[in-house]
C-alpha cells in the first residue's frame, strides 16, 4: 500500500467515524496534540474545580435551611403558632450576609435567581409534612 492510498484510507476511516458519530447524535470531539493547551487545561480544571466546590457548599446550605426551618416550623405548630418557612429561611440568609458583610439585597436576589431559596423552603415543606405526619 503506498503512502497516498494509506492517508486516503485514514481519511475514509476519520469520515466514517464522524458520519457514525452523527448518525448516533454523538459529538465528534477533536483533541488538540499532548501538550498544547496544557495551561488552559489546567485553568479550566481549577476553574471547574471551584465550581463545583461551590455547588456542593450551596447544596449544603439548601438542605440544612430547610433542615433548621422544618425544625423550628414543628416545634412551632407543636405550640399552635403558625409558621412561613420562606420568611424564616429569607431571615437566615440575611443574618449570615450581615456576617460575611455582604450586600443583603444582592445575596437574597442571587439565592432567589439561582433557585436555592426556593429550593430550601421546598425541602421544609416536605420535611414538615413528614413530620406532621410522624406526630
Amino acid at each position: 500500500m503506498t503512502d497516498v492510498s494509506a492517508m486516503e484510507d485514514d481519511a475514509g476511516v476519520e469520515r466514517e467515524r464522524e458520519r457514525a458519530g452523527a448518525q448516533a447524535g454523538a459529538v465528534v470531539l477533536s483533541m488538540p496534540p499532548f501538550g498544547e493547551g496544557a495551561a488552559e487545561d489546567g485553568e479550566l480544571r481549577a476553574r471547574q474545580e471551584r465550581e463545583v466546590a461551590v455547588r456542593h457548599s450551596v447544596a449544603a446550605m439548601e438542605f440544612a435551611l430547610a433542615r433548621e426551618a422544618a425544625c423550628i416550623g414543628h416545634l412551632l405548630a407543636r405550640a399552635g403558632l403558625a409558621f412561613d418557612p420562606l420568611t424564616f429561611i429569607a431571615t437566615r440568609i440575611l443574618e449570615a450576609s450581615e456576617a460575611e458583610q455582604a450586600d443583603p439585597v444582592d445575596t437574597l436576589g442571587f439565592f432567589v435567581e439561582d433557585g436555592s431559596l426556593a429550593r430550601s423552603v421546598e425541602l421544609a415543606a416536605e420535611q414538615l409534612d413528614t413530620l406532621g405526619e410522624a406526630a
